[in-house]
């Protein structure tokens, strides 16, 4: 019996091109999505590492100010607490931090925004009210773009209702709590709400 075969079919010109062309494509494509992906791997690896050194530090400014203290002070014949609170500037006195803890005492912890960031100071807090630095100022959060961080909650006077103040100055009790709202670099920050133990005192 003689069959006849039928002669293998190629692949045409225009096909190839067609093929080649759709390769291209898909090839284009995923070394877009890789090239994202690094980059947002990236990105998500710089923000954790910065939110991890932002928790070090306010676990430290957490710690120092719930151990925030009342001391007195007297002011143009009026007898106010050492504590002062603007919407980018807080200063409080409390015990020494742990590398400072064998010389005892008392220290001035300030919180400051300037030069585009949150900056961290302290200095030994004397009897007689004056300050001696201990280290040059730290930075803790670069990239602030807002001044107005710190708002204080409590009475500010023994008759007035608790609430949110954006001063807590020339007072003489502490606030219960101190609220810290960031924005860095166009995005906000979760909002960090920070007791004082004394507060209210």
């Amino acid at each position: 019996m003689s069959g006849s075969r039928t002669p293998a079919r190629g692949f045409t010109l225009i096909e190839l091109i067609i093929a080649l062309s759709l390769t291209g494509v898909i090839a284009a494509l995923a070394y877009g999505g890789l090239h994202l992906a690094a980059r947002g791997w990236d990105r998500a690896s710089q923000v954790a590492m910065v939110n991890d050194e932002a928790r070090v530090a306010w676990g430290f400014v957490r710690a120092r100010l719930a151990q925030a203290r009342p001391v007195l002070q007297v002011i143009d014949d009026e007898v106010l607490v050492r504590f002062e609170g603007e919407p980018s500037l807080l200063r409080f006195v409390a015990p020494p931090p742990r590398q400072q803890a064998a010389q005892g005492g008392l220290y001035v912890y300030s919180l400051e925004v300037a030069d585009d960031g949150l900056w961290l100071d302290y200095a030994l807090y004397l009897p007689d009210g004056r300050e001696i630095s201990q280290e040059p100022p730290r930075l803790l959060v670069k990239g602030v773009d807002d001044r107005r961080v710190f708002s204080y909650f409590g009475a500010i006077r023994p008759d007035d209702d608790r609430r949110w103040h954006t001063m807590w100055d020339r007072v003489d009790r502490l606030p219960e709590l101190v609220r810290v709202e960031l924005h860095v670099d166009g995005q906000g920050w979760p909002a960090w709400v920070m007791p004082i133990r004394a507060g209210g005192e």
